[in-house]
């Protein structure tokens, strides 16, 4: 009897195994994809961030401080348009993280929400609308 069971076995085995690889490397690729497009967009709108947003730079080390640390959850007060935003979500897509970010003026939220929707991160972010300080 023992035999009988130990083919279907290491083959059940053998295939799922090929379907996490399959998975994996398709993850991989999304991820590659992901970076390429965040990384163009930032690049395209370098020097247009305005209206309260953190420098270029300043955004690169919060991305770099996320994945050295392997930190999952963030919360952003003041979202403004959305430039650290993007840098966070990117980091937090990469460790299976979330970040929920506040911001107190809707015209400056939904300007975030759109870039974040164009990189392909608005899976990644809670945004919420309010004074942070009365919550």
């Amino acid at each position: 009897m023992k035999s009988k069971f130990l083919i279907p076995t290491c083959l059940v085995f053998i295939f799922l195994a090929g379907v996490n690889t399959h998975t994996q490397a398709q993850d991989k690729q999304k991820q590659q994809e992901l970076d390429r497009k965040v990384l163009q967009f930032l690049e395209d709108n370098r020097a247009t961030w305005r209206s309260l947003n953190v420098p270029y730079e300043d955004g690169k080390v919060l991305h770099d401080i996320i994945l050295k640390n392997n930190y999952q959850s963030a919360l952003e007060i003041g979202t403004s348009t959305g430039h650290s935003t993007v840098w966070i979500a990117w980091a937090l897509s990469k460790t299976g993280g979330r970040l929920v970010t506040v911001e107190i003026d809707e015209e400056r939220q939904k300007v975030a929400m759109e870039n974040l929707e164009k990189v392909g991160l608005s899976g990644v972010v809670d945004f919420r609308l309010g004074d942070a300080t009365k919550s």
